[in-house]
């Protein structure tokens, strides 16, 4: 006998319903993949170019073939969207809900005007898996947010046989880069669509690349030598240097300068807003003296005569807050709350800047 199921049955995941789908490789025209500076060369949704990795520290090339930012992008009247997946590896972190790890998000409309429409994930940990929702009648601009953590090995999009495809609408902005640590990655939003920086590009309508790297965000000047060489031939609209949290005090001291020179040299003009760590309520002694460092990379900008640089410090996200600490999931990183703070934050610097 079938087990009867108990609770909202509005939360209960429907069987895909395939009949009459045509696969797309997402690659080919008239999708748009955004956030892979280098996927044409690379040939996989790796976010790091290839020809570098052999040259990472092992954790930072693993974090790296995580997914998080990409996104893929069209226009159809099709009445259905489909994804088949398979992961490269099951990644899971107990903080991270299902959605977000593993789960692609669906958003309709273009720049500010995009609108969530669902998530398509599985229902449980799995290395494959096959989803799909209705979309509304007549001609949709689809946006489809890869997972934060399981590396992509194939992705298929299914439309309705005959349903008309086109391309996106252009942005009026170019890409705003975005280099950080996992809670510029999106770790612990409830779905890829809310990360910050994501959130930032749909205020700002501009692509998004996140180059958020969990625990290895060490300032790597490997690293900051392949941002400058893709900054200074595809220019970006923005850098959010996001680097605090995951380098010792000794070692963010030695680095954080070094790799803002890279970025800068290559780029004079480029706009590049320097951030610190968002949970400054926490233990204000120690990351007052980080912000310190941080800082001093942005007065030595300024008095160089750099008109293009700012400087948003981490503790005004939760200053005006009551309980900061309900704004994240684990006293560090932030929520859902807690990345809308961010991004609003983000947002209003970066429109000063651009």
């Amino acid at each position: 006998m079938a087990k009867k199921a108990r609770g909202d049955k509005n939360l209960l995941k429907e069987d895909a319903q395939l009949q009459n789908i045509e696969w797309h490789n997402p690659r080919l025209d008239p999708f748009v993949v955004e956030g892979l500076p280098w996927l044409d060369e690379n040939n996989d949704y790796g976010r790091l170019p290839k020809i570098i990795r052999k040259d990472l520290r092992e954790t930072l090339d693993w974090v790296a073939m995580q997914p998080s930012g990409i996104c893929i992008r069209c226009k159809t009247d099709s009445k259905r969207l489909a994804i088949r997946v398979q992961f490269d590896r099951k990644e899971h972190f107990p903080q991270n809900p299902l959605a977000a790890e593993s789960g692609f998000d669906v958003y309709l409309g273009h720049g500010r005007a995009k609108r969530f429409l669902t998530n398509l994930n599985p229902v449980q940990v799995k290395k494959s898996f096959t989803a799909d929702c209705a979309l509304p009648d007549g001609e949709q601009e689809i946006s489809i947010y890869f997972p934060l953590l399981n590396p992509i090995k194939k992705i298929e999009i299914g439309l309705v046989k005959g349903a008309a495809m086109g391309a996106p609408t252009k942005y009026k902005l170019n890409p705003i880069m975005f280099y950080g640590s996992s809670i510029t990655q999106g770790y612990c939003c409830s779905r890829s669509g809310l990360t910050y920086p994501a959130q930032v590009c749909r205020n700002l309508n501009a692509p998004l690349i996140n180059m958020g790297f969990g625990g290895n965000a060490r300032g790597d000047l490997i690293v900051a030598e392949a941002f400058a060489a893709y900054a200074a031939e595809n220019r970006l609209s923005a850098f959010v240097y996001d680097y605090d949290h995951n380098s010792p005090p000794d070692e963010l001291k030695a680095m954080h300068a070094k790799f803002f020179k890279v970025i800068r040299k290559a780029c004079p003009d480029l706009p590049i807003l320097i951030v610190s760590s968002p949970v400054f309520y926490k233990a204000t002694d120690f990351f007052q003296k980080r912000f310190c460092y941080i800082e001093k990379t942005f007065k030595q900008a300024k008095k160089r005569g750099d008109k293009h640089v700012g400087l948003l410090p981490g503790k005004r996200f939760f200053s005006t807050v009551q309980r900061p600490g309900d704004y994240t999931v684990d006293n560090l990183h932030p929520n859902d709350l807690g990345f809308r703070c961010m991004a609003d934050a983000v947002t209003a610097s970066l429109k000063k800047l651009i």
